[in-house]
């Protein structure tokens, strides 16, 4: 595998959101370079690129599992627990799943990651206050920029 690094940005879900639109509106284009995933926090980012995920990433470069079972083997996880934690890395864009006849297998897509913290301007830090309580309800918290 090319040692491909993930741009992975971290920004106020409101301020994400304001950009989505002004991107869709034709008043920013994303530079070159710019990440692709997006975080509306730290938190977030570390829950899924946590300790156990890394490790779990790193066996899928060094081992190449050619199923979820052979992966569930190597790591002594439980393929169902195993899945979910896999469907969500690839949610997020850092795996792969090929699924050929009735077996999945995981591909990663990169093994380091480079973060861009966003500082949010003040009207997104006010409305980010405001919609604090709608943002605890999310259960995503992974935004994908348009390319």
């Amino acid at each position: 595998m090319r040692n491909k690094v993930i741009k992975v940005g971290i920004m106020p879900e409101a301020a994400f959101r304001d950009r989505m639109i002004d991107i869709a509106a034709g008043r920013v284009v994303p530079k070159r370079g710019e990440p692709k995933i997006w975080f509306h926090s730290l938190k977030s980012a570390t829950e899924i690129l946590s300790d156990s995920n890394r490790e779990l990433l790193k066996m899928i470069v060094e081992e190449k599992p050619q199923s979820y079972q052979e992966l569930a083997a190597i790591s002594g996880r439980q393929p169902g627990n195993l899945g979910r934690t896999l469907k969500t890395l690839e949610m997020y864009g850092i795996i792969d799943i090929k699924q050929t006849a009735r077996v999945k297998r995981p591909i990663a897509r990169a093994f380091e990651f480079d973060f861009q913290l966003r500082m949010p301007t003040t009207s997104a830090a006010r409305s980010a206050t405001s919609s604090h309580h709608v943002s605890k309800q999310r259960k995503s918290h992974v935004r994908h920029a348009a390319a």
